[in-house]
């Protein structure tokens, strides 16, 4: 998953949300470079992001979710770290 965010990134890929509202999936430098070394040691990394599947509509839906601040870069990331 690390790797494929990090292509995602490069190629300046586009996403249609919503049948008409694209957007590009840009990676702070930070979390870049971090994404690039958890994707260099393996796709069995404890790093490694999750990707949820479509019945985890809601972030209150993600498993262990709690109303905080933090972010993990593996479960959660800051809107700032991805935009």
């Amino acid at each position: 998953i690390a790797q494929h965010l990090v292509d995602l990134h490069d190629a300046s890929a586009t996403f249609d949300f919503c049948g008409g509202m694209m957007f590009q999936l840009v990676l702070s430098d930070k979390l870049r470079t971090e994404l690039a070394q958890v994707a260099s040691q393996g796709a069995g990394h404890r790093h490694q992001p999750v990707l949820h599947d479509a019945s985890t509509f809601r972030m209150a839906k993600v498993p262990g979710y709690t109303q905080t601040a933090d972010a993990d870069n593996v479960k959660l990331f800051h809107g700032r770290e991805v935009r």
